[in-house]
């Protein structure tokens, strides 16, 4: 009876250190995911004040004369 307790004991041992290094690379691919996406926030944001200011200025006070 020993013999089948030791491998189960072998299996389930295998079978948790499998999930733990699944659940650290899915982590490390969660976090890569949330900082392109931040990244993209940046660059869309540093585009719209690049555009922002490039306008010439005489459009945006042309009708007040």
């Amino acid at each position: 009876m020993r013999d089948g307790g030791g491998v189960l004991d072998s299996i389930s041992l295998v079978l948790a250190l499998i999930l733990f290094r699944a659940k650290i690379v899915e982590s490390l691919l969660q976090r890569q995911w949330y900082l392109g996406g931040q990244q993209i926030g940046i660059r869309v944001r540093v585009a719209l004040m690049i555009l922002d200011y490039t306008k010439p200025p005489s459009i945006k006070n042309a009708g007040s004369n």
